[in-house]
Protein backbone atom coordinates (compact mmCIF):
# COMPACT_ATOMS: atom_id res chain seq x y z
CA UNK A 1 0.00 0.00 0.00
CA UNK A 2 1.46 3.34 -1.03
CA UNK A 3 0.29 5.83 1.54
CA UNK A 4 3.07 8.44 1.88
CA UNK A 5 4.52 11.08 -0.46
CA UNK A 6 6.35 14.41 -0.41
CA UNK A 7 4.75 17.73 -1.30
CA UNK A 8 6.80 20.89 -1.97
CA UNK A 9 6.99 24.05 -4.04
CA UNK A 10 8.48 22.95 -7.35
CA UNK A 11 10.48 25.07 -9.80
CA UNK A 12 9.86 22.66 -12.74
CA UNK A 13 6.09 22.96 -12.19
CA UNK A 14 6.42 26.74 -11.89
CA UNK A 15 8.28 26.81 -15.25
CA UNK A 16 5.55 24.75 -16.92
CA UNK A 17 2.90 27.14 -15.63
CA UNK A 18 4.95 30.16 -16.73
CA UNK A 19 5.44 28.76 -20.25
CA UNK A 20 1.66 28.59 -20.64
CA UNK A 21 1.22 32.17 -19.42
CA UNK A 22 3.97 33.99 -21.34
CA UNK A 23 2.91 34.81 -24.93
CA UNK A 24 5.19 34.11 -27.90
CA UNK A 25 4.32 37.43 -29.53
CA UNK A 26 5.18 40.87 -28.12
CA UNK A 27 2.02 42.75 -27.21
CA UNK A 28 1.49 45.81 -29.37
CA UNK A 29 4.14 45.07 -32.01
CA UNK A 30 2.95 41.63 -33.17
CA UNK A 31 6.57 40.51 -33.50
CA UNK A 32 7.74 37.21 -32.06
CA UNK A 33 10.10 37.20 -29.10
CA UNK A 34 13.52 35.72 -29.74
CA UNK A 35 14.15 32.45 -27.95
CA UNK A 36 16.44 34.09 -25.38
CA UNK A 37 13.96 36.94 -24.71
CA UNK A 38 11.09 34.50 -24.26
CA UNK A 39 13.14 32.23 -21.97
CA UNK A 40 14.10 35.26 -19.82
CA UNK A 41 10.42 36.24 -19.50
CA UNK A 42 9.49 32.64 -18.63
CA UNK A 43 12.19 32.45 -15.93
CA UNK A 44 11.06 35.77 -14.44
CA UNK A 45 7.44 34.65 -14.40
CA UNK A 46 8.43 31.20 -13.02
CA UNK A 47 10.23 32.78 -10.07
CA UNK A 48 7.09 34.82 -9.27
CA UNK A 49 4.92 31.70 -9.47
CA UNK A 50 7.39 29.68 -7.40
CA UNK A 51 7.32 32.25 -4.57
CA UNK A 52 3.56 32.08 -4.15
CA UNK A 53 2.64 28.57 -5.27
CA UNK A 54 1.03 26.03 -3.00
CA UNK A 55 2.85 22.72 -2.52
CA UNK A 56 2.34 20.03 -5.18
CA UNK A 57 3.18 16.32 -5.11
CA UNK A 58 6.81 16.01 -6.13
CA UNK A 59 7.65 12.43 -5.21
CA UNK A 60 6.17 9.07 -6.10
CA UNK A 61 4.05 7.34 -3.47
CA UNK A 62 6.01 5.37 -0.87
CA UNK A 63 5.15 2.57 1.57
CA UNK A 64 6.69 4.16 4.67
CA UNK A 65 7.55 7.69 5.86
CA UNK A 66 11.29 6.98 6.15
CA UNK A 67 11.43 6.63 2.34
CA UNK A 68 10.00 10.16 2.11
CA UNK A 69 12.81 11.37 4.39
CA UNK A 70 15.39 9.74 2.11
CA UNK A 71 13.76 11.29 -0.97
CA UNK A 72 13.83 14.73 0.69
CA UNK A 73 17.53 14.41 1.53
CA UNK A 74 18.28 13.58 -2.11
CA UNK A 75 16.02 16.33 -3.47
CA UNK A 76 17.69 18.98 -1.30
CA UNK A 77 20.86 18.56 -3.35
CA UNK A 78 19.08 19.69 -6.54
CA UNK A 79 17.75 23.01 -5.22
CA UNK A 80 14.58 22.71 -7.32
CA UNK A 81 12.17 22.35 -4.41
CA UNK A 82 11.32 24.25 -1.22
CA UNK A 83 9.06 23.69 1.76
CA UNK A 84 9.02 19.91 1.99
CA UNK A 85 6.00 18.30 3.68
CA UNK A 86 5.40 14.58 4.11
CA UNK A 87 1.76 13.68 3.61
CA UNK A 88 -0.18 10.46 4.00
CA UNK A 89 -3.56 9.18 2.89
CA UNK A 90 -6.27 10.01 5.39
CA UNK A 91 -9.75 11.31 5.95
CA UNK A 92 -10.42 14.91 5.02
CA UNK A 93 -11.70 16.85 8.04
CA UNK A 94 -13.99 19.87 8.24
CA UNK A 95 -13.40 22.92 10.48
CA UNK A 96 -14.85 21.18 13.52
CA UNK A 97 -12.62 18.11 13.10
CA UNK A 98 -15.34 15.81 11.80
CA UNK A 99 -14.67 13.71 8.68
CA UNK A 100 -16.08 15.12 5.43
CA UNK A 101 -18.65 12.77 3.92
CA UNK A 102 -19.08 12.18 0.17
CA UNK A 103 -22.56 13.09 -1.02
CA UNK A 104 -22.62 10.26 -3.56
CA UNK A 105 -21.25 7.33 -1.56
CA UNK A 106 -21.86 8.39 2.03
CA UNK A 107 -18.28 7.37 2.90
CA UNK A 108 -15.54 9.65 4.32
CA UNK A 109 -13.49 11.50 1.69
CA UNK A 110 -9.90 10.19 1.53
CA UNK A 111 -7.19 12.67 0.51
CA UNK A 112 -3.57 13.62 1.26
CA UNK A 113 -3.18 15.00 4.80
CA UNK A 114 -0.05 16.16 6.61
CA UNK A 115 1.73 13.25 8.28
CA UNK A 116 2.41 13.74 11.98
CA UNK A 117 4.61 11.06 13.56
CA UNK A 118 3.42 11.96 17.06
CA UNK A 119 -0.18 11.03 16.18
CA UNK A 120 0.70 7.59 14.80
CA UNK A 121 3.24 6.69 17.51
Amino acid sequence: MTAFCVFASSMPVARERAEKQVPLIKPGTRLRYTESEWRALVEERASDIFCRMSPVQVSPAFDAPQFCDEWISLAKTTGLYEGYVTKCRGESLDKKGNPKISKTSGMPIITWVIFDERVTA
